[in-house]
């Protein structure tokens, strides 16, 4: 598969390839020529990378072993993610139409996807993290770690890479939703994402005042 972005100068690259520079360019010209969105493959590929991030986050090594926790990512990572693409592809339309977005959802699944495709980056990183900081990259205390300078050093820049690429995939999701949208500007899209992100915390906070009214 390949195509050509004519005004770039850029000829028979992969979507894989410009998604990185030209974000608006590819993904439109995924939508118009039809060609196979790789939804699924990129949910599945975040899906898995946040679970592994959940995990890590939230100290799962306390009470389950490394094998345990892959597996888990393995089994529930891309159910997740491709539930996540798909709620939030709703959620960017219904958000959008407010700021006057015209994209349709399926069209905003693939702009939410390849938005996040940073996350095959992120995926990676993984190897370097568990050789060097074993089963205790997913605990929260870490004192074999702790005494080990040098794998800190390298976990921390680690960490610094991983930072730098959820900017990126921010950025990357702007600039998707912002073309499959039709809005003029970047931040645009950037507000659409933010009204999202603000419909989950009410959808979390409804949730969590119902399951509370229940239990009292």
């Amino acid at each position: 598969m390949s195509f050509r972005l004519e005004r770039k100068g850029r000829f028979d690259l992969t979507p894989f390839q410009t998604i990185w520079r030209y974000p608006q360019e590819t993904v439109r010209w995924i939508i118009e020529t039809n060609s196979p969105p790789h939804v699924v493959l990129l949910s599945c590929l975040a899906g898995v990378e946040r679970c592994l991030s959940r995990a890590e986050t939230r100290g799962f090594g306390e009470t389950m072993s490394v094998p345990a926790i892959l597996g888990l990512a393995l089994i529930l990572g891309p159910l997740a993610g491709l539930f996540g693409v798909w709620a939030n592809a709703h959620l960017l339309r219904f958000t959008g139409k407010l700021l006057g977005g015209v994209g349709s959802v399926g069209q905003l699944r693939t702009a939410f996807a390849w938005g996040t495709a940073p996350s095959i980056i992120g995926l990676s990183l993984w190897v370097p993290k568990l050789l060097l900081g074993g089963s205790e990259i997913f605990q929260l205390k870490k004192p074999l770690l702790d005494a080990w300078p040098a794998a800190l050093f390298f976990l921390t820049l680690i960490s610094t890479i991983e930072l730098l690429l959820a900017g990126w995939t921010l950025g990357l999701l702007s600039r998707t939703v912002t073309e499959v949208q039709g809005f003029q500007s970047s931040w645009s899209g950037l507000l659409n994402l933010i009204l999202v992100g603000l419909a989950w915390v009410a959808f979390a906070l409804a949730t969590g005042f119902a399951i509370s009214s229940l239990l009292a």
